[in-house]
């Protein structure tokens, strides 16, 4: 979405009248909003310091622009033509550059400008005008790359990429390309006799103890240095949820003062829940909002026994019911799972689970279900989808977990519909959402892996990303679901196909999260384990464990924005290795097909 906003602004900047062919035919459907544009105009060019009325002055060189582009790649000096178009070019190249490559801490965006020269072409052939030719402008002349990247320029020479940029930069792509994983250094199980392994439950808890001693160390509540978000994505509401789950296991509950660690935090998170009271944060926000940080402190209340906390917590969780089915169908991006209703009823469901008695009658369930699909189908026939249930968020059609549709799937088939024998569901919603499942599986691609959004469907496979946010280490439980409930095989072998995906593409260099992490991957290990009880599962998801001590991983990982919270840090990972040493019982954070 960002880099249509990019696409939008500069299109808009240069003032031009310019025709757009875009490979996809759905992206010429998704157009952003003015007003987004306008605010992301208005950051963009503060931190550029640089005025609309420089910008237009400078439009006026397109044409120039466009032709000198039509000469050999230079080595000269530039003319002044040549200059006012570098400007644009910079422009364009930070633009794409903070749009598609998010900036992390870790590598500077310059060596990420130069090494992901590839990614820049495969976008720029869904671009035209005057954006798309700036960009070219800096890729085809040496000068201008040096001057906006701040590369090393002679090593550049050394390998003669100025001579011929495109198969020396290409290369350096796909080495970029493969950093996004360590290679596996372990074998595949095969017998217990070629491939024995052991599985060390004090090495584990020293593991677990590790982590858990970092995260009181740089987090209790109060510390300077932490950020006080509450919610459960980065939170304390996330850490408190790990400590919770950590007084729940037999084997982790003594390791620590637990439930007194999971109050603190989430008493702390509580005092920040006026945060999330925007217009933009719905009271059914779960992951992201206040739904999640109220879920978890009734978990802990009920386990402290303080009843009236227990009380209160329920009923501000509760307000999420209300204000869920009054938003308007036509009002799209309310039913992903972060923020959305699938969120919401995954937190229904854990409550469901865990306190004992229902707190959300199956009729609230029904409701909200009934909402999902009626959002989904107006959605798709507006947008002529090829599936009868089809969501957006923020303009893009995505299909994985954090946003997409098969997280919104998978709580759709949690419903009280499917916990029948025969399934109670109405025949036109099980239709269109068995036709959903459907159409979703058939995206699977031959290594197992899913596009990231509809959009992205004839992209580049490569590109593909092997994270529970967005790829098959999320779709997983979509698929768990749909084979105990339809019981048909090609779930199981879909299952199994991106079981090996991450088996040897899922070891990530983003750090050990759960969300786009080694602990999140090593998850679909144990689900697969809990579907086939077959010990090759097992001894993956315990090699990726040992993983995370791996001397690689340690020295070349990258260190998560929030690197002790529930999704992006280690309280996700110590939520791994507490179900490591109960496998038979294992789920990922509110997602549990088994319940």
């Amino acid at each position: 979405m960002l880099l249509r906003l990019a696409v939008t602004l500069f299109n808009r900047l240069v003032s031009a009248s310019i025709s757009t062919k875009l490979e996809n035919s759905l992206l010429t459907d998704r157009l952003v909003k003015p007003q987004n544009t306008n605010v992301f105009a208005r950051n963009y060019m503060r931190g550029l310091g640089i005025s609309s009325l420089t910008l237009r002055t400078e439009s006026k060189v397109m044409q120039c622009l466009k032709e000198s582009l039509k000469a050999p790649p230079s080595e000269s000096t530039f003319s002044m033509g040549e200059a006012a178009g570098a400007r644009q070019a910079d422009i364009g190249l930070g633009a794409l550059c903070y749009c598609d490559l998010h900036l992390t801490r870790q590598v500077r965006m310059q060596d990420n400008a130069l090494l992901r020269y590839q990614v820049f072409t495969d976008r720029l052939h869904n671009i035209c005008g005057y954006f798309g030719a700036s960009c070219v402008a800096v890729c085809r002349t040496p000068g201008l790359l040096k001057f906006t990247s701040k590369i090393d320029h002679t090593r550049l020479c050394s390998t003669n990429a100025t001579k011929t940029p495109n198969s020396n930069l290409q290369l350096l792509a796909k080495e970029e390309k493969k950093k996004r994983y360590f290679t596996n250094p372990f074998p595949d199980y095969v017998d217990p006799r070629s491939t024995p392994y052991e599985f060390d439950e004090k090495h584990v808890k020293h593991l677990i103890a590790v982590y858990v001693d970092g995260v009181l160390e740089k987090c209790s509540p109060g510390y300077d240095d932490e950020e006080m978000r509450g919610d459960l994505y980065i939170g304390n509401a996330g850490i408190a949820y790990m400590f919770w789950k950590m007084s729940r296991s037999p084997q982790t509950q003594a390791l620590y003062p637990a439930l007194k660690h999971a109050h603190d935090f989430i008493c702390n998170a509580k005092a920040n829940t006026h945060r999330y009271k925007k217009p933009s944060a719905e009271p059914f926000s779960f992951l992201y909002g206040n739904a999640g940080i109220y879920a978890v402190s009734a978990a802990v209340s009920h386990d402290l026994k303080l009843m009236q906390e227990l009380s209160d917590d329920l009923v501000n969780f509760k307000a999420g019911i209300t204000s869920s089915k009054a938003l308007s169908r036509t009002q799209y991006g309310w039913d992903e799972m972060l923020l959305g209703r699938a969120g919401y009823l995954a937190g229904c469901y854990w409550l469901n689970d865990i306190m004992p008695r229902k707190e959300v009658t199956d009729d609230d369930l029904i409701s909200i279900c009934q909402l999902i699909i009626a959002n989904g189908r107006e959605y798709a026939e507006q947008f002529k989808a090829p599936l009868p249930l089809m969501y957006q968020w923020r303009g893009r059609e995505y299909l994985g977990a954090a946003h997409g549709l098969c997280a919104i799937l998978h709580m759709l088939l949690e419903s009280p519909w499917f916990r029948t024998d025969p399934i109670s569901a109405p025949s036109a919603d099980l239709r269109d959402i068995k036709k959903s499942i459907d159409y979703f599986l058939a995206l699977q691609d031959d290594e197992g892996n899913f596009p990231v959004a509809l959009e992205n469907l004839g992209r580049d496979r490569d590109t593909r990303l092997v994270h529970w946010c967005h790829g098959a280490p999320g779709a997983v439980y979509l698929l768990a679901k749909a084979y105990l409930i339809f019981k048909e095989d090609k779930y199981m072998q879909a299952l199994r196909r991106s079981s090996d995906l991450v088996w040897n593409k899922g070891f990530l260099r983003k750090g050990p999260g759960i969300c786009h992490g080694v602990a999140g991957n090593g998850y679909v290990f144990l689900l697969l384990y809990r579907l086939t009880h077959e010990p090759k599962y097992l001894y993956r998801a315990v090699k990726y464990m040992e993983l995370l001590t791996n001397a690689e991983f340690q020295q070349r990982a990258r260190i998560p924005n929030c690197p002790h919270s529930l999704f992006e840090g280690v309280a996700g990972t110590v939520c791994f290795l507490i179900d490591l040493l109960n496998p038979k019982q294992a789920q990922f954070p509110f997602m549990d097909v088994f319940h």
